[in-house]
């Protein structure tokens, strides 16, 4: 199965707000599943752990507490996506040094966000997580994986580095295993609009009309 760019940001978008993100987190979600597709990460598994680990759960239980450099939550559990979120906002912490964030779900994902972030700041960031490494300008990136690129829970060291990545080759196309795209779809399928008698006659579909 191969698709394009464009197509896991669609569908990741939909499937985020499916699982109950807000629909400008589920904006996030998928622009940092399309980032990491184009850097030949499997985003869409990624984004398939964390959807299911988050399934329309109560976001205050997984409140963001910060103590000096360390971040955790309420529920044990940060999600990515709201974690990476809330980045910018403590731009001035990390200036002064390094953040520690404990029990963060997939950290690949939230490795956009401190892209996005590295960017801005025209400067490089690096992640580190169990035996895994990554640094990021915003725009290269290169990645020291002994292990998986994705794992449910670790903790997390993110701080600015002196290293610069090598230019990044990115790819066009995504090759998700199909019953990965069958959930992204399936948490999808729950912003549809039921397909009730009601909506046909007013439009959706061919409706009582004979179209032959």
């Amino acid at each position: 199965m191969s698709f394009s760019m464009n197509e896991v940001e669609s569908l990741s978008k939909l499937a985020a707000r499916g699982a109950g993100y807000s629909w400008g987190l589920a904006e996030e979600a998928a622009k940092a599943t399309r980032w990491l597709s184009s850097h030949n990460v499997d985003g869409c598994r990624a984004l398939v752990n964390v959807l299911t680990l988050f399934d329309c759960t109560n976001t205050k239980s997984y409140q963001l507490n910060i103590d000096g450099n360390t971040w955790s939550s309420n529920g044990e559990l940060l999600c990515p996506v709201t974690t990476g979120s809330y980045l910018s906002d403590y731009s001035s912490l990390l200036e002064t040094q390094a953040i520690n964030i404990n029990d963060l779900v997939e950290p690949i994902i939230f490795l956009f966000f401190a892209s996005q972030f590295a960017k801005c700041k025209e400067n490089t960031v690096s992640l580190t997580w169990s035996v895994n490494s990554v640094i990021t300008d915003g725009y290269n990136t290169a990645f020291s994986l002994s292990g998986s690129k994705s794992s449910i829970k670790q903790n997390v060291l993110v701080k600015f580095s002196a290293e610069k990545p090598k230019l990044s080759k990115l790819q066009t196309r995504a090759e998700p295993q199909p019953e990965v795209w069958h959930k992204l779809r399936s948490f999808a399928a729950r912003t549809y609009a039921p397909n009730t008698e009601q909506s046909r006659i007013g439009g959706a579909g061919a409706g009582l009309s004979d179209n032959d």
